[in-house]
């Protein structure tokens, strides 16, 4: 919670007959939403990938809003958490690369000791899941740490956190 209003009249308040107004915190001011709503990612092969970035109510085919490049990645599939960072699975450096929001610059380039990965599904708490080859990984921006397997599985393509925090893979 960013904090609680200092003052508050109109609507809502006892008699209702006053126009609402609401006091806030000057904190929450300085917050803005992220003005990408969808992310697109392109790739040939192992090659350059694009990833494009488009505003949520992108309904007359407008460019996009803003673009991530050199990344190197087949068919991956990337996530974006609620702050609006988003994911993306490098299979070049064999890191999820982590970006600001809006197509933002590099925040962590997280290097997975388990393998390259060529998905991204987000836990809780900071916590994301890198899969690829026969693992998923556990992760945080700070590296990952723990790597889950189950020897009946020998190519994994994606990967899924269900409310509970269970991993499907």
């Amino acid at each position: 919670m960013l904090g609680t209003a200092s003052g508050m009249t109109g609507c809502g308040a006892r008699d209702g007959s006053a126009p609402a107004s609401f006091v806030v915190p000057s904190t929450l001011s300085q917050l803005r939403a992220p003005r990408v709503n969808v992310y697109v990612t392109q790739a040939n092969g192992s090659s350059d990938g694009i990833v494009y970035g488009y505003g949520a109510n992108n309904k007359a085919n407008r460019a996009a809003a803003c673009t991530i490049t050199g990344q190197k990645f087949d068919h991956s599939q990337i996530a974006t958490d609620a702050s609006g960072n988003t994911y993306l699975p490098n299979l070049q450096t064999g890191a999820i690369n982590v970006y600001a929001p809006d197509c933002g610059k590099l925040i962590a380039a997280v290097k997975d000791p388990y393998g390259a990965d060529v998905d991204v599904a987000l836990g809780k708490n900071g916590t994301f899941y890198g899969a690829g080859r026969a693992h998923v990984s556990v992760c945080t921006t700070t590296g990952c740490t723990n790597e889950l397997t189950d020897p009946s599985i020998f190519q994994l393509e994606t990967a899924a956190v269900d409310a509970s925090g269970n991993v499907w893979a």
